[in-house]
Formats: structure tokens, sequence, C-alpha cells
């Protein structure tokens, strides 16, 4: 058995109590601390919610919080953007109810993931539904956050509806400018109040050879050179003068704008101010278009006006004029057949009919562009009248011809004589600009004109034939106007070459331009309509009339022209009856008739001031005799009755001014031509 304990001394059985009662005073201490401490953090929570709240009342952005998904405040201006009115509640209703259908599930995993991994959600753009459904754009910030202790989620959100709606109204607008800017056919220019670039259109990127990126910031200078067309200073651009003045400035005529390539274009420019909505002047806008084509067509109409106040003059003169030629040449042919070879007279009267041949040939150039004709047209192999032009033309010349023809040269519809005209004058025009001799080229080939093409030409085939010399070319300020009646830079030259090839190609319904630069030479280009007609053969000779005789009835208002007419048939072995009109030669024919002395033809001249013309005339007398063969004469002999004189029942024709041999050539083909029938004259 254990001894008993020792007894405990009474020190130590009074300090045990002591001890455990400090402990007791430590911990309340330390409670009441905690206490306190709590205290004061719930008072500073309370006072940073007050303050959270005080805040959130002012602000002017919607606030909205919401816990487990469900609504737990919105401040007034939340309510505003909702269109809530007093009585509504929100708070306690799902957040989802405002949230846009579409984007329900986006923004549900939003809100997952701020919830378990405590992400923010940065400014994004939202689509709301207010309480009355009507959609919201807002821009949206989302965070966690603490409510009252407790886990929530803070949306601050602000109606950027307007705003939206008018950035895509400027958009927009951007877009249409955009689009109208690249419509035009204007170049459009805009600069800065420092006069630098700071837009260009598309067709302002293609005249000027700037892309807008490589211009933008650029002095426009730099971009905008421009030239006088005629004496080639420098013209100033309009954007200096609308700096200085704040008012509209345009270009002067003929400026050429030279662009990044080198190439020149005759530009019409206008400069105007750009001023923002103070008023103020921001900078410059810079119009200008592509005046180079029309110009080119203004030339054109130029030209043709010019040809058409000719033609009414040359077709006022020619009748009378190629009457008194047919009178003069008729007389001198006749008198040299009446006149043996060998009489010293006979040279004489030859040089007088070379001389009158001359003349003749000025009147035909000035009738070639006179109003109202047409070109006696046929299917036409082109090879053949170039190889036989070119050998007549360069005739003694020191130029050497290089032909490059197409080996399958469409034909064209032209008149052979008309046409060889023009070849011979650009030949000839060539051979002048090279007095030294050189090469000349002369190409011919088939083309398809698509019309958009540099000439003035409705598409379809062609054939273009091409007179290339190595003259010293032809300076800007003559090449405007080589085509133009009377205008010439040689001294031996009538200026009328070139005027007449012009009105012949254009009245065969084709082109004539010229490119030249001066120490290049020249090329002149002639388009000429194709023909799916094959040409025809070489006519055989007209069959000749071994002995010449019948009764011929002559129709002229000129009575000199009459008398030598007469005297010519009489000559080639015919009777001939002359007559002033057709009046009187209706008459005549009909009492032939009923005398038993019919004529066995009869020429009628086209044109008789103030009486019965040669149509109308033959109209009648086929009342009379269906069967009656008639010449058609005149001394405008581009009339469209000359042209097509088969169409209106003629048998033949003989343009005046004509000589004996021409006469008796023209009646011969005509008797033994086919008998023009009973129909009625077209």
């Amino acid at each position: 058995m254990a001894p008993p304990a020792p007894p405990t001394p009474p020190a130590e059985q009074e300090a045990a109590p002591v001890e455990l009662t400090d402990q007791i005073a430590a911990l309340q201490r330390e409670l009441d601390q905690e206490r306190q401490h709590r205290c004061r953090l719930e008072g500073e929570l309370a006072e940073s919610e007050q303050r959270f709240y005080r805040s959130a009342e002012l602000n002017p952005s919607g606030v909205v919080i919401h816990r487990h998904g469900l609504i737990v405040y919105t401040n007034p201006a939340a309510r505003e953007l909702f269109r809530a009115a007093p009585e509504d509640p929100i708070n306690g209703r799902p957040i989802f109810d405002f949230v846009d259908g579409l984007s329900r599930q986006i923004v549900a995993e939003r809100v997952r993931r701020m919830v378990t991994l405590g992400e923010r959600v940065p400014l994004i753009e939202e689509t709301f539904r207010r309480l009355d459904g009507s959609p919201m754009i807002c821009e949206v910030s989302a965070m966690p956050a603490s409510l009252r202790g407790e886990p929530a989620i803070m949306v601050v959100f602000r109606d950027i509806s307007q705003r939206k709606r008018m950035t895509q109204s400027l958009a927009e607008e951007r877009e249409r400018l955009a689009i109208t800017l690249r419509s035009i056919g204007d170049g459009v220019i805009a600069t800065d109040v420092a006069g630098r670039v700071t837009l260009l259109n598309p067709v302002a990127e293609q005249l000027t050879g700037w892309t807008q990126p490589e211009a933008l910031g650029h002095p426009h200078a730099e971009d905008f050179e421009n030239v006088n067309e005629r004496t080639r200073p420098p013209v100033a651009s309009p954007v200096d003068p609308v700096l200085a003045t704040g008012g509209t400035v345009g270009l002067a005529n003929d400026t050429l704008l030279i662009a990044r390539d080198g190439t020149e274009r005759t530009i019409a420019d206008s400069g105007a101010p750009i001023r923002d909505a103070r008023g103020e002047l921001s900078g410059v806008v810079l119009v200008f278009r592509d005046q180079t084509e029309k110009k080119r067509l203004d030339e054109e109409l130029r030209r043709a006006q010019k040809l058409d106040s000719l033609g009414l003059l040359a077709g006022g003169i020619a009748h009378d004029f190629n009457n008194i030629l047919t009178a003069i040449f008729g007389n001198i042919s006749l008198a040299r057949a009446l006149s043996g070879p060998d009489e010293p007279s006979s040279m004489r009267l030859l040089e007088a009919e070379k001389a009158i041949r001359r003349a003749r040939d000025l009147t035909q150039q000035l009738l070639t562009f006179s109003r109202g004709g047409e070109p006696i047209r046929r299917p036409l192999q082109l090879a053949l009248l170039i190889r036989e032009t070119l050998t007549f033309a360069l005739a003694g010349s020191e130029v050497r011809a290089e032909l490059t023809l197409a080996p399958d040269l469409w034909t064209v519809e032209a008149d052979e004589g008309q046409l060889g005209q023009v070849l011979h004058n650009l030949v000839l025009n060539a051979v002048q600009a090279m007095p030294g001799g050189g090469r000349l080229e002369v190409r011919a080939r088939n083309v398809e004109v698509q019309g958009a093409e540099p000439h003035p030409l409705p598409p379809g085939a062609y054939v273009c034939l091409t007179v290339i010399d190595q003259g010293s070319g032809i300076p800007p300020r003559d090449l405007e106007r080589i085509f133009d009646p009377y205008y010439t830079t040689k001294e031996q030259g009538r200026g009328l070459g070139l005027t007449v090839s012009f009105s012949i190609v254009r009245s065969h319904g084709g082109s004539i331009f010229v490119d030249s630069l001066p120490g290049l030479g020249s090329r002149f280009h002639v388009y000429l309509p194709a023909s799916d007609r094959p040409a025809r053969p070489a006519s055989p000779a007209p069959q000749q009339v071994s002995s010449r005789h019948g009764r011929v009835l002559v129709m002229d208002d000129e009575a000199t022209v009459r008398e030598v007419a007469v005297a010519m048939l009489a000559h080639l072995g015919y009777q001939a009856t002359g007559v002033r009109d057709g009046a009187e030669a209706v008459a005549v024919y009909h009492e032939a008739r009923q005398h038993e002395t019919p004529f066995d033809f009869v020429i009628v001249d086209l044109t008789v001031p103030g009486g019965l013309g040669g149509l109308e005339t033959l109209q009648q007398l086929r009342r009379i005799d269906p069967a009656v063969r008639a010449l058609v004469s005149s001394g405008y002999s581009r009339d469209p009755v000359m042209a097509r004189y088969a169409e209106h029942g003629f048998c033949g024709v003989v343009s005046k001014p004509y000589r004996i041999e021409e006469l008796g050539a023209a009646l011969d083909e005509a008797l033994g031509g086919p008998h023009p029938g009973s129909a009625e004259p077209s």
C-alpha cells in the first residue's frame, strides 16, 4: 500500500485560482477587442456601403447588383434606362429577364467564371432588353462584389444606342461618299490648309498616276503638275488661290495635266474651300475632268462645221462654174477633134485642155466636201488600189515605199476614185515631209473597233490604212489644224489635200486622224467600214458601137452647154436637139413620138433653177414612154442621184465638165448596157 501524499503547502493552494482568473480576464479582453474590431469593421462596411449607394444613386450609368442570378439592387439610372415606372418592380427579378435572348448563354458563362474564378468582364458591348421589350445597345463592365458579406456581381452599363446609330450613320455616309467618289467621272483631290494631300479618288489616281497612300501628306503641287498647252509654262494650281481668298477658283483654258509617267491630258479644273462646322477654312477640294476626248470631239465638230460652211459655198458655185467649164472644155475638145494632130493649133489646144483638167480637179476637190453629196460606192479591194497609187505618186521621188498588207484584207464599200485621191494626198504629204528622201511605210490591216478607241467610230469591223513617214513631224500647234480648209505650212501647198481626204473618209462612214511628234515623223490612220460583199472583178470594156447614129435630146438650162453638147454629139454622129428645161423636153419628146421620129436617147441636166429638173423630167417622160433611155448630167457631181443613178431610172451618168471623148464613152456604155425596163423610178 502506497504511502500517503505529502500535504500541500498553503501558498500553492492559493496560486491556482489566481492564475485561472488571469487567463479568463485575458480571454475576456481579447473577446472585447475582437468585438470592438468587428463592430468597427461592420461600421466601416456599413459606411462603405452607404458611400457606394450614395455614389451609385448619383451615377449616370446604370448599376445593377445581382446575387445567384436575382437582382438585389438597381440604381435610378438603371431604372431609367430600363424604362421602369416607380411601381414597376425590378429587384428580385432574374437578371436574364433583361438580357437579349441571343446573348443569354454567353452572359451565363461570364457569370459562372466571375463567381468561380473571380474574373472581371472588361468593357464590352451587349444588347439589353428594356421592360417594354425594346432593345438597348449598352457598353457594359462587370466584376465580382460583396453585398452584406455575401458574394454578388455588380454590373455597370450605359446606353450607347444613339452613339451606335450615329456611328453607323457616319460609316454609311462615309461609304456613300466613297462610292460617290469612286463612281463620278471627275478626279477629286482634297488638301488641308497647308496644301498637303488628304484624299485622292480613283479617277484622280488614274489621271495623276499617284495612288492615295503615296500622295497622302505630300504637297499637292507634286501630284498635280499643270502646264499651258500652247506656251508650255507651268500653270498655278487653284489650291493656293482658294487658300488665300477662301473662294472658288477655276483653271485657265488650254491646261495640260502632266501625269507621273509623263502622260499629258487636257483638263478642266476648279478648286473650292472646305469649311468645318464653325465655318473655318479647313482645306481645299480640287475637282478636275479629263477634257482630252471632248476637246478632240470639239475639234472634229469645229472642223465639220467649217467643212459644212465651205460646202455651202462650194455647192452654190459648183453648178454655174462647171457649166462654164463644160462650155470651155467641150469646145476645146471639139476643136481638137476637128483639127488635125499636125496643125500648130493642136498643141495649144492640148495645153488648154490640160489647164482645164486642173481647174476641173480643183472644182472636184471643192465638191468633195460640199454638203449633200455621196460617193459612188462599190465593193473594193484596197491592195490593188494601194499598189497602183503608190507607183503613180512616188514616180520620180527619192522616197522608197514599204508595204505591209494583211493577206486576208477585208473589202470596203468605197468610191475608187475618191479613195485613190485620199491615198494619193497622204502619200504626197509624206513625200513633201521628206524632201531629202526616206522610207514611207504603208500598212493595211483588219481591225475590230469595240467602241473605246480614240476616234468617233461605232463598234464594228474596219480596214485600217496607215501611212507612216520619217519627216520632221508636226508641231502641236499645227496638229489640230491640219485638216482645216486652206491651212498649210508648205510653200507650194494649197491647204486642200488633207481637208479633202478628211471629207472623203467621213462621207464613207470612216475616220482619219494623225499621231505625230516633232522630230519623229507622222502616222496617218484611215479607218473604213469593212464590207461583207466581195470585190467585183474589173468590168469589161463597154460595148463599142461601130457606127454612132440616132437622135438625142439634150436638156440644159445653160445655152452654151446646150450648144457645145449638140455640136459634140453631131461630131460623134448623132442628130441632136437642145432644149432649155424639163417642160420643153417633155413637150418636144412627146411631139417627136407623135410624128414617128422618136428620140433614141435623152441627156438631162439634174438641176434647173426655177424649172423642171432632170429627175422630175425623167418621171414625166416615162409616163409618155416607159422605155425611155436617159443619161443624167450635173455640174454638182456629188448629188445623191448622181451616185445612185440606176436606182432613179437613168442608164448612165456624165459629170460636168466633160470632153467629147467622155460624152461619147458615156453614151456608148449606156446604149450598150442593160435597158432600164418599165419600172417607175424610185
